[in-house]
């Protein structure tokens, strides 16, 4: 399959692309730049630098977080009966549940994080 409509898709999807990983690039770049801060400031109340605990857990951390990701999304779309094998013939409840894993999940614990955070910030 090929010709200029095509093409033309394949470039102006490589522009979105690049358009969507300058942001995602620059969240990374700025959490390693957070914990230089963090080492820093850590310097500073404690009077002892503690880089090496401070970047692994970075790593440790990050880690929990994709086996956590993992366990929730399998668990949902086991219990949802989501077939990989049917294609477009899943069920209505592997459809539901995979829209309130893209569309539901996120914007709540987004709040909940706004809640929370702060109150961190201010008991320091």
């Amino acid at each position: 399959i090929t010709g200029p409509i095509l093409k033309l898709n394949v470039v102006i999807m490589d522009v979105c692309y690049i358009l969507a990983s300058v942001g995602v690039s620059s969240m990374f770049v700025s959490q390693t730049i957070f914990l230089a801060d963090i080492v820093d400031y850590g310097e500073y109340k404690n009077g002892e630098r503690n880089e090496s605990i401070t970047f692994s857990m970075k790593g440790f951390l990050q880690k929990m977080a994709y086996t956590l990701q993992t366990i929730i999304l399998f668990t949902s779309l086991g219990l949802s009966k989501y077939d990989g094998s049917l294609h477009n013939a899943n069920p209505e409840s592997a459809k539901l549940a995979i829209t309130i894993m893209l569309t539901v999940i996120p914007p709540v614990l987004f709040f909940i994080s706004l809640i929370i955070f702060p109150a961190m910030i201010i008991s320091f």
